[in-house]
């Protein structure tokens, strides 16, 4: 009976850790930012006026759901300051031609012996493709289903 409750214990407390990590973060990001100029507080924009302080590429990556950016502005010398955050759950990954969080790679099954990826830039003005066939991984239930 202790060991299944010493799990329970260890289970409870990285649940706390991970809900703790989170309001970190969450702190993190929000906590106000101090202009360098003036050294009064900036002011976080909302998502809809943001958009004219973000550069092209940063608006895919947000329209896309691959990064987030906040942007600060001081209210005094209108100096802003950008900050970029990967959205949690997004499956981009970081372009080799354009640099952004804009490639999507995907597995398709050929037959039993070979599975093609496929990665595709979803930047337009980029449009980077790339295929490669290989032998699938060891378990990675690659194959019909049968």
């Amino acid at each position: 009976m202790l060991p299944l409750m010493m799990v329970g214990l260890a289970g409870g407390l990285a649940v706390l850790y991970a809900l703790w990590m989170m309001a970190r973060g969450i702190y993190q990001r929000y906590k106000p930012r101090i202009c360098m100029r003036c050294k009064i507080p900036m002011r976080l924009l909302d998502e809809q006026t943001e958009d004219a302080y973000l550069k092209d590429g940063q608006v895919i990556e947000e329209a896309l759901g691959s990064m987030n950016h906040d942007v600060w502005i001081c209210p005094q010398c209108d100096a802003s300051s950008v900050e970029k955050y990967r959205s949690f759950l997004s499956s981009f990954d970081k372009c080799p031609r354009c640099g952004l969080m804009s490639l999507k790679t995907g597995t398709t099954f050929v037959s039993y012996t070979e599975e093609l990826l496929q990665s595709q830039c979803h930047n337009v003005r980029c449009n980077y493709s790339h295929s490669v066939t290989r032998a699938p991984e060891a378990g990675s239930g690659s194959g019909p289903a049968g």
